[in-house]
């Protein structure tokens, strides 16, 4: 089975490679409802400390490039 791209977003002359730009990096959770959580990556101090965190926030897709997701507030 093949999963094609959509021609949509931005194109990529050189590659023929369409996207958008847009960072969810721990994961994309669809409602069904053109709703999603998307999670991402973060860092904070404590006591000195340097940790990685983590966040998700709702987003709604629109499709608009370059960024297609906007979140809910």
């Amino acid at each position: 089975m093949t999963l094609s791209l959509l021609r949509r977003g931005l194109h990529d002359a050189a590659t023929d490679v369409w996207g958008w730009e847009f960072s969810g990096q721990y994961g994309l959770a669809s409602l069904e409802d053109g709703r999603y959580y998307v999670a991402q990556q973060g860092t904070g101090v404590e006591d000195g400390v340097t940790k990685q965190t983590g966040l998700a926030q709702l987003h709604r897709w629109t499709g608009r490039t370059p960024a297609p997701f906007e979140r809910v507030q």
